[in-house]
């Protein structure tokens, strides 16, 4: 009968006349030789059939079979046959399911039932992780709820983290034909883990399923990078009771802000979710929970975060009930700053007029809910510019509504006659970067500070660092504190700049960015040093003798800045003579790159040639490392020999940096005209390097190696000479943000920014063409990154850059100081408001923002700032 079923199917006859045989096959007799041959025929096509109308037959095949044949039936379906079906692969998984839901239906009440739903509760978890969707999943739920005992007892803490697993990766189903199947799918698996969580284990009195599943649940969901998971929602239609249960079972002590903000974010998107119902139990639970545990100061940030999430959350209808409690909750629980709360005001301008026009019962509810907590937070922030709540009345009073009143009467009606006020700007830029002011003649200064701060993990430890407040360190840690936090569109870093410049540069002159930076991280790298030395001491006097080697910090250990930027060259000298080698090794920070100079031609030729000059910077580095004869004038004394002999040089990289900053030297001594002038050569600059790198072995060079670099930053000057000119910085940030690349340069975000004292402008990469038809706009400093398999490898790669911003930890002592500033910043553009609508002012042609003059650089805050020279 199997090779008769295998001819019927291998032929070319239509599906209709395979249907009608099938039909008379299943209807005929049963012989018991053809039992176990049919079954297993049955099976394959059920799993691995090639069309629709195969597997189908292939299940009805298996169960007529089986049905009729109930004794040989029993001694076939096992659980070597159950653990194949399950466990190996097959092409049509959701199969599996039906042959065993079959099987256990047909042997249901006799001996072997009970042993074969055991095995299946062992292998079903298995068989999920394994096909984690949900056809599976749903096939799944069908049999355990038909058949209640195949639900997991002893794994049922692992069924219940893969639910969650799928649920938390599956999409959040799109209207079609699958729409109300899919949504019903997710909908009874947020069912079946509520029953999974309240039906513990009767025969274990210590299970924790649902502690374990919670904590489970959490610490997924308050991972950073991932995204929001909407199909989760269907959590939301647990009980009350349950899920202030389970809010108990949350260990708020040890999640940080960031895993805090996560949950919330991650529970917010649940509000998408077609059906559900009691989010706001969540959120209110959790921020009562964080109130309790005395964390004001993050609830604060998180509302503010997800204000305008909620406020638009309050559109849709099915979510704007849980949408407008949690609102309330923010409005008479939590007491926000008063440039947050007049954000979350301006919010609602948009969505109170869509509510009105929609005319229904639970909009005008919401309606007459925001009025009533928008009268207690004018109340709250009575002290404040009333300008800005004018908007809201004045939209809020073209709806008619009733409702209005109360808030009206607290109004200037005359005023809000025809009035608009366009929503106040609160972000620092378009680019959320902050510019740095001109402390005259201080670009130099600005240039290098923004250079330090693009590259990211530097910038992280410099704000972890623990330093005494007054020096370089904590300095330098206040500037990148500002320029992370500051609304302002600039920072003012006077103090830095009386700090941090060495003390032969003449005050307000211009300088040399690179020498500025050198002297910068020299100063760190001491001070660092110094601290470290300290703190060693302290603790050697204040513990004799019980403290451990490893609580002392080692002051031989390497500093930041070597970590960061030193590296190491070999010098190796060789006397043409004697054959005397000479080696040397020393620490270097910066590599200065020569520049084809010719003192005896005349200025005007030479200018011209240095124009037409097509160089690039890896044949400089290769000249760098190259051998250099040693003759004529340019002998070298023999340590050997006692004499000034010929000889060879050469210069080899044996450690190379993580940071790796060359300097172009432009700046040259006309020793006929007794003048400074600067090289104008144009100098391509690639993306990515490749330095050779050595190893030693004794005092041999043995290894070599090929070490890649991508650019971060370029230091571009403006000018004829190093005593004149200006300074602005070409960017990008240094954090590795691609797993998958296709070239070195990809492992860096693309987006490059202009740093122009206080201007900060997005550009592109391909910018620096413009810079060929310019005479004296010159890139001469570069900072590259070095890129290694193990930094790949790394847990860096997978980094968010966005996410790293918002979580840099700035010093508690400048937190407070920001957000102040930054009321006092929100202030002054409200009264500026405030001010332009009582004058009926127009506006000038240009937006002076109080900054005042910053060493002649404001003209290029809105110029293109290639299409006029940077001269001051």
């Amino acid at each position: 009968m199997d090779q008769i079923l295998q001819g019927l199917f291998v032929s070319n006859h239509p599906d209709i006349l395979k249907e009608k045989i099938l039909q008379k096959i299943l209807k005929s007799p049963k012989t018991a030789q053809d039992t176990v041959p049919v079954l297993n025929l049955a099976v394959k096509w059920s799993l691995d059939g090639e069309t629709a109308f195969q597997c189908t037959s292939g299940v009805r095949l298996y169960e007529n079979w089986a049905r009729n044949n109930e004794e040989i039936f029993q001694k076939y379906f096992n659980k070597v046959l159950m653990n194949d079906i399950l466990i190996n692969s097959h092409q049509n998984p959701t199969a599996a399911i039906v042959i065993i839901e079959k099987s256990l239906q047909i042997l249901k009440g006799t001996e072997c039932y009970a042993s074969l739903v055991k095995y299946f509760q062992q292998l079903i978890t298995i068989f999920l992780k394994q096909n984690s969707n949900l056809q599976c999943l749903a096939i799944i739920f069908s049999l355990l709820i038909k058949q209640p005992k195949c639900v997991p007892v002893y794994q049922r803490y692992d069924f219940c983290c893969v639910i969650i697993d799928i649920l938390y990766v599956t999409r959040t189903p799109k209207q079609g034909v699958n729409f109300l199947r899919e949504v019903k799918t997710i909908n009874t698996a947020g069912q079946i883990l509520f029953q999974l969580w309240e039906n513990c284990n009767p025969n274990n009195s210590n299970d924790d399923t649902k502690k374990n599943s919670v904590h489970y649940l959490f610490s997924l969901i308050s991972q950073p990078f991932n995204s929001p998971s909407v199909c989760l929602g269907t959590l939301s239609q647990i009980p009350v009771k349950s899920v202030e249960e389970i809010i108990d079972l949350i260990n708020i002590d040890v999640i940080n802000k960031p895993r805090i903000s996560n949950t919330i974010y991650q529970i917010l998107h649940w509000l998408d979710w077609p059906f559900s119902q009691r989010v706001h139990i969540w959120i209110i639970g959790i921020f009562e929970k964080l109130a309790a545990a005395g964390f004001d100061e993050v609830l604060k940030e998180i509302a503010q975060e997800t204000i305008v999430f909620i406020v638009n959350m309050l559109k849709p209808i099915a979510s704007r009930e849980s949408a407008a409690k949690i609102l309330v909750h923010i409005y008479t629980k939590i007491q926000m700053s008063p440039d947050s709360t007049s954000h979350m005001i301006m919010s609602l301008v948009d969505i109170i007029p869509i509510l009105a026009e929609e005319k229904s019962s639970t909009g005008l509810a919401c309606i007459e809910i925001l009025l009533a907590n928008m009268e207690l937070e004018i109340y709250w922030h009575s002290k404040e510019p009333f300008i800005k709540y004018r908007q809201t009345c004045f939209s809020i009073k073209e709806l008619q509504l009733n409702k209005v009143k109360p808030l009206a009467a607290l109004c200037n009606t005359s005023n809000c006659k025809n009035f608009t006020v366009p929503p106040l700007e609160i972000k620092k830029t378009l680019t959320r970067k902050t510019g740095l002011c001109n402390v005259k003649n201080s670009c130099y200064m600005n240039s290098a500070i923004q250079v330090l701060f693009m590259l990211d993990n530097f910038r992280q430890e410099v704000l972890g660092m623990p330093v005494p407040p007054g020096g370089i360190i904590s300095k330098l840690q206040e500037v990148f504190s500002y320029l992370l936090s500051s609304q302002r569109p600039s920072f003012y870093p006077s103090e830095f700049y009386c700090n941090a410049n060495p003390s032969w540069f003449a005050k307000y002159e211009q300088q040399d960015c690179a020498e500025f930076l050198s002297h910068l991280l020299n100063a760190f790298d001491e001070e660092e040093k110094k601290n470290s030395m300290k703190t060693e001491s302290d603790l050697s006097d204040k513990n004799k003798g019980e403290i451990t080697k490893c609580e002392i910090v080692d002051s031989k250990s390497r500093t930041l800045i070597d970590r960061k930027f030193f590296g190491k060259l070999r010098n190796s000298t060789r006397c043409l003579k004697c054959q005397t080698e000479t080696k040397y090794e020393e620490r270097f920070s910066f590599l200065l790159l020569a520049l084809p100079y010719d003192d005896d031609e005349e200025e005007e030729v030479k200018e011209e040639k240095n124009i037409n000059d097509k160089l690039d910077i890896r044949d400089l580095i290769q000249n760098y490392f190259t051998v250099e004869e040693l003759k004529v004038s340019n002998q070298f004394k023999c340590p050997n020999c006692n004499d000034y002999r010929d000889g060879i040089r050469q210069v080899f990289l044996i450690d190379a940096p993580e940071y790796l900053n060359l300097t172009l030297s432009r700046f040259s001594y006309n020793k006929k005209n007794k003048k400074r002038s600067k090289i104008m050569a144009y100098v391509n600059y690639p993306k990515e390097l490749c330095l050779k790198c050595f190893t030693t072995n004794d005092e041999s060079l043995v290894v070599e190696e090929d070490i890649n670099y991508v650019l971060c930053s370029v230091v571009i000057h403006s000018g004829y000479n190093s005593d004149s000119g200006h300074c602005i910085l070409l960017s990008r940030h240094s954090c590795l943000i691609n797993e998958h690349y296709t070239n070195l340069s990809n492992l860096l975000k693309d987006n490059w920014y202009i740093f122009n004292d206080e201007s900060v402008t997005e550009t592109k990469y391909n910018f620096s063409d413009t810079l060929k038809s310019s005479k004296s706009d010159t890139p001469y400093f570069f900072i590259y990154r070095r890129v290694t398999k193990e930094l790949l490898d790394s847990g860096e790669l997978c980094c968010n850059l966005e996410e790293l911003l918002e979580k840099s930890v700035i010093p508690e002592r400048f937190q407070n100081e920001i957000s102040k500033d930054n009321e006092r910043y929100f202030k002054e553009k409200l009264s500026q408001v405030k001010d332009e609508d009582s004058t009926k002012k127009k506006k000038d042609d240009f937006d002076y923002d109080g900054s005042g003059n910053s060493g002649g650089t404001n003209a290029f805050g809105h110029l293109d700032i290639f299409g006029s020279k940077f001269i001051y």
